[in-house]
């Protein structure tokens, strides 16, 4: 599926991104879009498949997994956050006050991944044939980064339903709304409609996250 995605947009990409100079968009664009080649497919199937893997090896390639995606998912965060900038007009205030609550965030997501991945208990395979790292305990946090992630997507969702509602009652152009307003406050719904139980949902999140944060950076380039 991960392959799937990313080759259902890759002459997109090619299109739209590496035609053009490659300025900072871009370069946030392809790390965002191509962190996950290392933390998903390299690191991940590392964790999940091998049958040699020792409990202290599987601690240093979980946390640097678990890093990796928390970098990924503040990557996404951000073009989100430029996208919601960019329709205010870059107003001012509006991107310090931003920028602060990116910050405030990225440094509260950081601490919980930490305390979630300092928290994990491993031991050795519970018979030979068992593939991945044996995890046989954690605590709960890793839920508080859904709590955060709403938090902050409510107030994105916000500020993209203001200036689209007063876009839509002034007309303009149609294709731009229906990338910018239609589509993101489409995303913002579709997040919260969604309700995980338990980390798992919050690892797909971050992966639905990732995935429409390359489509929009890609639509707008």
């Amino acid at each position: 599926m991960f392959l799937y995605d990313y080759f259902l947009t890759l002459g997109m990409e090619v299109d739209l991104v590496w035609s053009s100079s490659l300025g900072p968009m871009g370069i946030l664009f392809a790390l965002q879009r191509y962190l996950p080649f290392l933390d998903t497919a390299v690191l991940c199937l590392l964790h999940q498949l091998s049958t040699t893997i020792s409990p202290s090896v599987c601690t240093i390639v979980g946390n640097a997994q678990g890093y990796l995606n928390v970098t990924g998912f503040l990557l996404s965060e951000l073009i989100l956050t430029l996208r919601t900038w960019a329709v205010w007009k870059r107003d001012k205030f509006l991107g310090i006050a931003l920028s602060i609550l990116f910050l405030a965030i990225a440094v509260a997501t950081y601490v919980v991944a930490s305390l979630f991945q300092g928290s994990l208990e491993l031991s050795g395979r519970p018979y030979p044939e068992f593939q991945g790292c044996y995890i046989t305990g954690s605590n709960k946090l890793l839920y508080v980064a859904w709590l955060l992630l709403m938090a902050y997507e409510a107030v994105l969702l916000v500020l993209m339903i203001i200036p689209g509602v007063t876009a839509y009652r002034e007309g303009g152009n149609g294709g731009l709304h229906a990338v910018v307003y239609r589509d993101g406050v489409v995303f913002y719904v579709y997040l919260f409609g969604k309700k995980p139980s338990a980390e798992r949902q919050v690892i797909d999140f971050y992966a639905t996250l990732s995935w429409q944060s390359c489509l929009l950076s890609m639509s707008l380039s």
